[in-house]
């Protein structure tokens, strides 16, 4: 139905207490058309066009101040909805990209993005080849990016030659930077990008007589065309605290400030000012401090936190604490949230 006007479902019902006055088992044959499809789906899609109604109106956007309405999965094929949604969001609905694969190719541009963190790339350090430092913007709205490659002989064992030199050279070896003197002092190449593709990039290092050397990392790869594409997560949700409110003598859903839903993630959250309820013994574990983590949606502060989604409940017992906290101690708590929503919580307590 997302390609034809009709279909013709001719299927056999199976075995059935009855057979009919030709003896045989009863067949059904049902022609459904699109206006049945629309009858039958329109209140579903429905729900889906008034949600992007109210995200847009949270952000103060219009249908008509988007770019283009990218689909995404199987049910986007339907004419139904695509009308639905030239009709109720913008004209500017894009069919370009294939719905069923559109979110695995994002997820892979974005991994592409990230780097690999210091641990990894420790563990996986070959010291006997030539160690590299590349530094660079992984994601770019412009045609030339500037790359800073360094030697790290520290990292490196073995002899090296004195002077060593790098040739940066583009995927479709239709551009390379020539040869560039590198060091331990990090040195600017410019790279020139294909427009609207990652762009990968291979490094060759030679001695000065023009001999090969082995190095690590030898590639890297820039994304063109989309910018700051490692800035645009966001999160779903508030992130949250039960905070017990002497006011309305209960616990109250009260979101860490600098974590709200739509904030950019790579972020760090803090509350100051809470106090302990009762006083914690050191080596005491039935005494302990238990601070419930929570997602909220909009409008959730000052709800019940129990109807809010519950993250984590964080506990520290006494055995953790060298000296007594008294009841009413100050603690302040920081929560960093990582581009993959990854999240540290900290605790600051003030002994007395």
């Amino acid at each position: 139905m997302s390609f034809k006007d009709s279909h013709n479902i001719l299927s056999n019902l199976g075995d059935l207490p009855f057979e009919d006055e030709n003896g045989e088992e009863p067949e059904i044959d049902v022609l459904v058309t699109q206006k049945d499809m629309e009858n039958a789906v329109a209140p579903i899609f429905q729900k889906a066009i008034d949600i992007t109604k109210e995200l847009l109106k949270r952000n103060n956007l219009k249908g008509s101040d988007l770019g283009a309405l990218i689909l995404v999965g199987g049910p986007t094929y339907s004419p139904i909805l695509r009308r639905m949604l030239k009709e109720q969001i913008t004209d500017k609905v894009d069919t370009s990209v294939d719905p069923m694969t559109v979110v695995a190719k994002g997820a892979a541009l974005f991994a592409s993005t990230i780097s690999v963190s210091d641990e990894v790339k420790e563990t996986t350090r070959d010291k006997t080849k030539l160690q590299l430092d590349i530094k660079y913007e992984a994601t770019t709205v412009e045609l030339d990016e500037m790359v800073n490659l360094k030697v790290l002989k520290e990292k490196t064992t073995g002899t090296f030659p004195e002077k060593i030199y790098a040739d940066v050279v583009r995927f479709d070896g239709a551009w390379s930077s020539g040869k560039k003197l590198i060091g331990e002092k990090a040195t600017i190449v410019d790279v020139l990008l294909v427009e609207g593709r990652s762009n990968s990039f291979e490094i060759n290092v030679y001695d000065e007589a023009g001999n090969k050397l082995e190095c690590q990392p030898h590639q890297f790869s820039i994304l063109q065309g989309i910018g700051g594409l490692d800035k645009m997560q966001v999160l779903p949700y508030h992130i949250g605290i039960a905070k017990f409110f002497h006011t309305e003598d209960k616990d109250l859903f009260l979101p860490v400030k600098g974590l709200e839903k739509n904030k950019k993630s790579l972020l760090q959250g803090v509350i100051n000012g809470l106090k302990t309820r009762s006083a914690i013994r050191p080596g005491m574990i039935k005494d302990i401090i238990r601070i419930p983590i929570y997602q909220g949606d909009y409008n959730a502060e000052g709800t019940n936190p129990v109807l809010n989604n519950l993250i984590i409940e964080v506990i520290i017992t006494g055995e953790t604490l060298p000296a007594l906290l008294p009841e009413g101690s100050d603690v302040d708590i920081t929560i960093k949230v990582d581009r993959s929503q990854l999240m540290k919580f900290q605790q600051l307590i003030f002994l007395c």
